[in-house]
């Protein structure tokens, strides 16, 4: 018997199985471990109440897992996980899950859902726009180790790791608006896992970066609009690589900022994935 429910009696040993074999054979390998759970979670504000599992006779064969909060002043919730184990897919469970959860949200106050997902896989795209989401903007992701000598531009500069950064000033080093999962919030969410790089003159701001050593993710980059093209981004990334994993990723980089993508295929990143972001107003 095939029933649809919130997942917020599930415990994370009972997700993260069905999670990684829903994923086992997708375009980019996953393997969803308790600590990275554990991350994500915080990282994209993950709701179990605002998320949706379909069960056969109690077995969890697809799940969606949502994140909740704001953007822009606006609620919003976020998809941060949608999979349906190979047996059960082509019935329709993606559609039928957002069916149960759409008048969840509106109850909430959430009448606006996103996503990211990979412009290759046409079957998941079909089903996002069977439900009403449609493409906001197209994305890239890049990985690579870091190529070339940091060069430090002069003895005012320090560069630190330090316990927060001054949120309110980052917009300003931005070439696009970060994804949910990069947002501002996410980052300062990530404050017991992330690392924050902080490259000061004279006590001010003038590059910063925050990643996830482990992984060698990278959540956020920027450099100030008055001080480009003197090496603070790739001494960002230098100090990147010694904290952690050196190879490094950095994901939803918007396809239309060509001055960002140029920055990291100079410093030594390819790119190796395209991505939506889609939007669905109910």
């Amino acid at each position: 018997m095939i029933s649809i429910s919130t997942l917020s009696h599930l415990t994370p040993e009972q997700l993260i199985p069905a999670f990684n074999q829903a994923f086992d054979d997708y375009i980019v390998p996953v393997n969803l471990t308790p600590l990275f759970f554990r991350q994500k979670v915080i990282q994209e504000n993950l709701r179990l109440e605002f998320s949706t599992g379909t069960f056969d006779n109690g077995r969890l064969v697809g799940l969606m897992l949502h994140g909740i909060g704001e953007m822009n002043g606006e609620p919003v919730a976020y998809n941060g996980g949608t999979g349906v184990i190979p047996e059960y897919r082509g019935r329709h469970l993606v559609g039928n899950m957002y069916s149960f959860l759409k008048p969840r949200l509106e109850t909430a106050g959430i009448r606006r859902l996103l996503l990211e997902v990979i412009d290759t896989n046409e079957r998941a795209i079909r089903a996002y726009r069977r439900v009403g989401f449609r493409e906001l903007r197209a994305l890239d992701c890049f990985k690579g180790e870091i190529r070339g000598p940091a060069l430090k531009p002069g003895p005012d500069y320090n560069v630190t790791v330090r316990p927060g950064l001054p949120w309110e000033e980052l917009p300003s080093f931005w070439n696009y608006r970060p994804t949910w999962q990069h947002s501002l919030d996410a980052a300062r969410r990530g404050q017991g896992f992330m690392q924050y790089v902080a490259v000061e003159e004279k006590g001010q701001l003038r590059a910063y970066g925050i990643m996830i050593p482990g992984s060698g993710r990278i959540v956020q980059y920027g450099v100030h609009p008055g001080y480009r093209g003197m090496g603070l981004g790739r001494l960002v990334f230098h100090h990147f690589a010694q904290l952690g994993n050196p190879r490094l990723t950095v994901l939803n980089v918007s396809r239309e900022e060509e001055q960002s993508q140029r920055f990291l295929r100079r410093i030594g990143f390819e790119r190796y994935l395209g991505q939506y972001e889609m939007e669905w107003r109910t």
